[in-house]
C-alpha cells in the first residue's frame, strides 16, 4: 500500500528495484508514469524507491 504525499487514502501500487524485505513502513519511492497518460489512476506503471 502507498500514500502519495498529501493524499487521505491509500493506494496498491508495484514497487520495483528493491527486495522485499527491504521495504519499510514510511519509505520514499517515486511514480513512474506510462509512456502516454491518458490522465488516470493506472497512468501510474509502478514505483521506485527514491534515495
Amino acid at each position: 500500500m502507498i500514500k502519495l504525499d498529501g493524499a487521505d487514502t491509500w493506494i496498491v501500487g508495484t514497487i520495483t528495484d528493491i527486495d522485499w524485505e527491504d521495504v519499510e513502513v514510511g519509505m520514499k519511492v517515486k511514480s513512474v508514469w506510462v509512456d502516454e497518460p491518458a490522465g488516470k489512476l493506472n497512468d501510474i506503471d509502478h514505483f521506485e524507491p527514491t534515495p
